[in-house]
């Protein structure tokens, strides 16, 4: 089965609202889901903060809800991370597990 998604660069500050509309937009457009790439963010809320990853979760489930896929493609988040031996541990579990699903 065929399946488009929308590569969704992220490249101003997250406004839920917003986002949420968009991903409406997305589908209404007929696509099946959005690779969410936060690649020229300009940092507000801080990037990967308790704000940021509050608005990011809301936005996931407002996908689910609607019935899109969601991606996240994100180079640089994946290198903030690694600066913590936990997460990097999370990281390695969890790229293992979909490289087998």
């Amino acid at each position: 089965m065929v399946q488009f998604m929308s590569f969704w660069s992220i490249n101003g500050p997250l406004d839920e609202a917003l986002l949420c509309q968009q991903l409406e937009d997305f589908r209404d457009l007929g696509f099946d889901g959005v690779i969410f790439h936060p690649r020229y963010y300009p940092g507000e809320p801080e990037y990967l903060g308790v704000k940021y990853m509050e608005i990011v979760s809301k936005v996931i489930l407002h996908a689910k809800k609607i019935g899109l896929l969601f991606w996240i493609y994100d180079e640089d988040g994946a290198r903030e991370l690694f600066h913590f031996t936990n997460a990097a541990k999370i990281i390695l579990k969890t790229s293992f597990f979909f490289a087998k699903a």
